[in-house]
């Protein structure tokens, strides 16, 4: 374009207006807290389940002590309870040598019976005749007799010259479940064979005793079974449990003779943890059970107890990383500032001062060169003027404003223009060369 003399313009073109959508491509990045407390998230979690983990180790050697508790505990009752029917079977030996029924004096041998059912605190001792029938009893008196026979699979064991401890069997004298010891009477060559043996029914109660001032682990419970697992005496329901089967789940996986299991209980839903042992002499079991919920209520505390360490660590460190990152954040955008950087922020972190020092400099440089690009614009002797393409000359020297005669106030109130400068036949040529 035709331009005053001695002058020089700088044409400035407004930026134009972003299409629709253009530059919303640009994908959102997470703030510098939220990337900080990202970063105590994820060291934290990995920490917790490792230490999950190491809880859930100590819980499986604690299940295996506890487990062999149990374990030692049934074995040890397995013992007690041979040891119950081994006091029966001597008591009953120290009967059969007895010097009244060698005599055949039935008087004084019960009184004698009558004296081993009180040791024993046995229900009834009775002498057996050679026809299975029950000669004399404690549990009558010795002349009210009863025409009463023994257990058929006692009396085979009898006349085999065997002695018997019994499964749990419904007693003749007494009409109820009971459990019979029994051992052959072998007569002297004086008198004869006169009696076929001596049989003991012992008390459930006083097994239970025996059971329950035995030593073992807390909230236990103790049962004992015949050899065909007919619940004989425990510690729960004991009489209204006494003939029945415990549940399939447990008896169905007692073999060999000892051992651990679990078995879920059909009367309340709940698992247990069992261990088991035989009787070594009469082939008794004897299970020892422990509520499964009471071996893990110890690691679900633990659990609970590091969750709650846990949340509480970790909202302490995205409490105090917040802080942090936020006078952080703070000192960047004091930094992105128009104005000089705040010294207070940028000192926060070495990072921070050295950039805030280098931007410093930087700025001083550039106000510097402005401020001579500045003086070099209003003393230039050349005309200058800053415009832009809508035909506005927004800044002029005094130079440029005595070559076209205006005033600065006409400058101001945007009365000079280059377009009115130009001859209309070069406007066109100026619209090209800014195009």
């Amino acid at each position: 374009m035709p331009r005053a003399p001695d002058s020089l313009t700088l044409l400035e073109r407004t930026p134009a207006p972003l299409a629709a959508g253009e530059g919303t491509g640009r994908r959102r990045l997470p703030s510098l807290r939220m990337a900080a407390a990202l970063m105590v998230v994820v060291i934290a979690v990995p920490l917790f389940l490792l230490a999950a983990a190491a809880a859930w180790e100590l819980y499986g050697a604690e299940r295996a002590r506890a487990e062999d508790g149990l374990l030692a505990s049934a074995r040890s009752i397995a013992l007690l309870v041979d040891r119950e029917f081994e006091q029966a079977r001597q008591t009953l030996q120290t009967l059969a040598a007895s010097d009244a029924l060698s005599r055949d004096d039935l008087t004084a041998f019960r009184n004698e019976m009558l004296g081993a059912q009180q040791r024993l605190d046995a229900a009834a001792v009775s002498l057996i005749g050679l026809d299975g029938r029950i000669r004399a009893t404690t549990a009558w008196p010795l002349d009210a007799p009863r025409n009463v026979s023994v257990n058929p699979v006692v009396l085979t064991s009898l006349r085999a010259a065997q002695p018997t401890i019994s499964n749990l069997y419904t007693s003749p004298i007494f009409g109820m479940s009971v459990i019979g010891v029994t051992i052959p009477v072998t007569g002297s060559a004086a008198s004869g064979q006169r009696y076929l043996g001596i049989g003991l029914v012992l008390q459930r109660g006083h097994l239970l005793r025996a059971i329950a001032d035995l030593p073992r682990p807390a909230d236990t419970v103790a049962l004992v079974t015949d050899r065909d697992h007919a619940f004989v005496t425990g510690e729960v329901d004991d009489a209204a449990a006494m003939g029945r089967k415990p549940p399939g789940s447990l008896t169905g996986r007692m073999s060999g003779e000892a051992g651990t299991t679990q078995y879920r209980n059909d009367a309340d839903g709940a698992w247990y943890v069992a261990a088991y042992a035989r009787a070594p002499q009469s082939g008794y079991w004897v299970a020892v059970s422990l509520p499964e919920a009471a071996l893990r209520s110890a690691f679900y505390g633990v659990l609970t107890k590091l969750a709650l360490a846990g949340a509480a660590l970790i909202g302490a460190s995205l409490l105090a990383v917040g802080l942090v990152a936020g006078h952080i954040a703070r000192g960047m955008r004091r930094l992105a500032a128009p104005d000089p950087p705040d010294q207070r922020h940028a000192h926060y972190v070495r990072e921070l001062r050295d950039a805030a020092e280098r931007i410093a400099a930087a700025t001083a440089e550039r106000e510097r060169a402005l401020a001579e690009m500045q003086s070099l614009f209003a003393s230039s002797p050349v005309g200058v003027i800053r415009a832009d393409a809508g035909g506005r000359v927004t800044e002029a020297n005094d130079a440029f404003l005595r070559m076209v005669g205006a005033s600065r106030a006409d400058l101001e109130r945007g009365h000079v223009r280059w377009d009115d400068l130009t001859p209309p036949e070069w406007l066109p040529r100026d619209e090209a060369a800014i195009g």
